[in-house]
């Protein structure tokens, strides 16, 4: 995953020990985020790219049984559902970049009358 464009962000391996949640005081392994320092980053896009990209490399990750909470904030941080089930039915990436761009364009015509200036 540390070698793909991602679009404006680099990922760097590091270990790290959480001090909540269910791995309370355990040795974890994760990766770093790191923006690039502009106004060009585009985190929905990102986000889409980075769960293909998890897909890619843990290919049954969307396919176990994810908690009810987990699909809930799935579709609250997209969105929509159909991404959700894209993701489950092992759509190609290609659909679900298409899927998230279809929604991305739906978001962005909604919420003009909302801007002030």
């Amino acid at each position: 995953m540390i070698k793909q464009n991602l679009y404006g962000v680099s990922l760097y391996p590091t270990k790290y020990r959480p001090f909540y949640g269910m791995y309370n005081g355990k040795d974890c392994e994760g990766l770093l985020l790191k923006f690039a320092p502009n106004n060009l980053f585009m985190p929905y896009r990102f986000g889409i790219r980075l769960a293909l990209a998890i897909r890619k490399y843990h290919p049954n990750f969307f396919q176990k049984s994810l908690s009810s909470q987990a699909q809930s904030m799935f579709i609250k941080a997209t969105g929509t559902d159909e991404l959700l089930k894209a993701f489950m039915e092992n759509k190609s990436d290609e659909e679900i970049i298409s899927i998230s761009q279809k929604d991305l364009d739906n978001f962005i015509s909604l919420r003009k009358k909302y801007l002030l200036y």
